[in-house]
């Protein structure tokens, strides 16, 4: 009697096979990007990217008047989001192509939340919260363009207590750089 594996060798060249052309198409998907979804038009945001600094102008808080805070605001590289950095966090703006708005994502010292937009009216832009973090109330913000390099914020809460308080914000010069 002769044992042979002529039953098992053809189940094996297969298997090898199959994990040669595995391997390989794996290898070939390596060295190349995935395209990925749709990048949003962010064109109508890019208005923000710079570094701004802003001042408070009116607060019902007096020790908040005269308040500097800066803003810094950059296109991810990629082309999906704004990304806008103060010292109290983050925020990420993106177009949300299922729901047809403006969304803002900020992630900041005590919370987080997401606004959303329809986009600019002329030289206005009103966002408004859709959730905020803990017990925060929602606001809305209105941004009002008054030059290239310029815009108010007001920032406006109804309820609980209403409570409103306006920035004036200038855009620096871009960075010469040092060296």
């Amino acid at each position: 009697m002769k044992l042979t594996c002529s039953g098992v060798a053809p189940a094996a060249s297969a298997w090898s096979a199959a994990f040669a052309l595995a391997v390989s198409a794996s290898a070939a998907a390596l060295g190349q990007t995935p395209a990925g979804p749709p990048k949003p038009d962010l064109s109508p945001m890019l208005f923000f990217v710079g570094n701004w600094t802003c001042n408070t102008t009116k607060s019902p808080d007096a020790g908040r008047m005269g308040r500097l805070t800066k803003l810094s605001v950059a296109a991810d590289p990629r082309g999906y989001w704004l990304t806008q950095a103060t010292d109290r966090g983050v925020s990420y703006i993106t177009w949300d192509v299922k729901k047809n708005v403006w969304a803002f994502i900020g992630i900041g010292i005590g919370g987080y939340g997401v606004s959303t937009s329809p986009g600019w009216t002329g030289n206005t832009l009103v966002v408004t919260d859709q959730y905020n973090s803990g017990d925060d109330p929602v606001a809305t913000v209105t941004f009002t363009r008054s030059t290239d390099t310029a815009f108010d914020i007001v920032y406006s809460v109804a309820t609980p207590q209403p409570f409103s308080e306006t920035n004036s914000c200038t855009k620096l010069p871009p960075s010469t750089g040092s060296g």
